[in-house]
């Protein structure tokens, strides 16, 4: 069996893109947040500020936890993510994701793109299996693999039988996703709309919540 990981320069790659993404997201994240605590600040008397002050330090030991956590899972991501294969058997570990283990008489077909970005990053190279029974078996992004580590797999998958689709123009994510809805789930093809399901009610939620608390605060 081959087993082809995650080389280290693109290893600290993904690791240095993680911490750069995470540190431009917590501001983004606090900033509605800052002037009701200038507000909640202005209205204590003097040495009366506890709460405020404690609420202050609950945002920044969630922000010290969310740096730190983001680094813990990018280490674990490119030490853990790895493609085994040899004699017709195919080991997908994409950590975080799925540790999948099939055959080569289980693969429809294998799809190379050469070049795809997805949520903003830099165009890369991907490798996506599909399954016989209609699912997507695995999705590998370049940024943990070099292009010639994506071709040795799908070389020994052709050689066992399976079919290969290669694009080798430039492409989006939709666009793909409209060539076959199994080649990308529609929170890849149109990552914003997704961030904003899941992010915007949640944001609206705290922002209420502390709107609720300062009033409270400042009311005393």
């Amino acid at each position: 069996m081959q087993q082809l990981t995650v080389p280290p320069d693109l290893a600290k790659s993904v690791i240095r893109s993680n911490m750069t993404l995470i540190c431009i997201f917590i501001p983004v994240l606090w900033l509605p947040n800052i002037p009701l605590l200038i507000n909640a600040l202005s209205n204590q008397d003097e040495g009366n500020a506890t709460i405020p002050l404690l609420m202050l330090s609950l945002f920044l030991l969630l922000s010290v936890a969310l740096v730190l956590g983001t680094w813990l899972l990018a280490r674990l991501s490119v030490r853990k993510t790895r493609i085994e294969f040899g004699d017709g058997q195919y080991r997908f570990v994409n950590w975080g994701s799925h540790d999948r283990s099939v055959s080569a008489a289980s693969i429809e077909r294998a799809v190379l793109v050469e070049q795809m970005g997805l949520s903003g990053t830099n165009p890369t190279h991907h490798l996506i299996v599909l399954g016989r029974q209609g699912e997507r078996l695995t999705h590998f992004v370049g940024q943990m693999f070099y292009r010639s580590q994506f071709h040795a797999v799908v070389q020994d998958m052709q050689a066992n039988g399976a079919a290969v689709n290669v694009f080798n123009e430039p492409i989006t994510p939709p666009q793909l996703r409209a060539i076959d809805r199994r080649l990308l789930s529609w929170r890849r093809a149109y990552p914003f709309l997704f961030a904003l399901a899941i992010i915007g009610p949640l944001l609206v939620l705290v922002i209420i919540a502390l709107i609720i608390v300062f009033g409270f605060i400042t009311q005393r």
